[in-house]
């Protein structure tokens, strides 16, 4: 039997975290539903939100060129948003307390869709396991404290963490680390033989254990 494995998504550092979309979230549209404020940096630090945290639609940015096809998780101006087949995958795993909500994806012209059906992921679940190998953060403006961020690039067991990884949801964030999500080996696998892993930009990570440092 092999080792159970846990590995880091590389995504948020990556093109598809700087897509260019605008939602209810851009002020030009008018008042931002407060629901809405601050729903981006929540979801990435795992907690878990409501449907109304998340915008009904996104649209292209006007001034770009329209994508005629999506990647199968990509940020949308604040949420993140998977593929319905990449989601297909996840909810038969262990997701936790993690969500899915149905979103919009338009076209700049904000009535064209883009092919496909998409979800907003709500990632739901936190565990405390990370044990080094990422960067010293960027401090962000009224941020919380944090110990690392997900270098780039990063290469398979850069990251680090400790067996406590392997236990619990097969989805979840990680408070000392920012920038990056941590799936179980069986999600990861999961997603790769459905042929929608690519986006995701997974990276093993070493389990060491916390006590010696060593590996396990």
């Amino acid at each position: 039997m092999s080792k159970p494995t846990v590995w880091a998504s590389s995504v948020m550092v990556s093109i598809y975290g700087k897509m260019f979309f605008r939602n209810a979230l851009d002020f030009d549209e008018g008042p931002v539903d407060p629901r809405l404020q601050g729903s981006g940096r929540r979801n990435e630090a795992g907690e878990v939100l409501s449907a109304e945290s998340f915008p009904p639609e996104i649209w292209g940015v006007r001034g770009r060129k329209d994508y005629e096809s999506l990647p199968d998780i990509f940020m949308g101006y604040g949420p993140w948003i998977v593929s319905r087949a990449a989601a297909d995958v996840i909810q038969q795993f262990d997701i936790g307390q993690g969500q899915f909500f149905p979103i919009r994806v338009l076209k700049k012209d904000r009535k064209t869709p883009i092919p496909g059906e998409w979800l907003c992921i709500n990632f739901g679940n936190v565990k405390t396991a990370y044990l080094g190998g990422g960067r010293d953060p960027t401090p962000y403006i009224e941020a919380p404290t944090i110990r690392h961020a997900m270098p780039y690039p990063v290469q398979d067991n850069m990251l680090m963490v400790s067996a406590d990884a392997l236990e619990g949801p097969d989805i979840w964030v990680d408070p000392q680390i920012r920038d990056t999500f941590f799936v179980s080996g069986r999600l990861a696998k999961g997603l790769k033989d459905a042929g929608v892993a690519r986006a995701f930009g997974f990276k093993r990570c070493k389990i060491v254990d916390s006590a010696t440092g060593t590996a396990t």
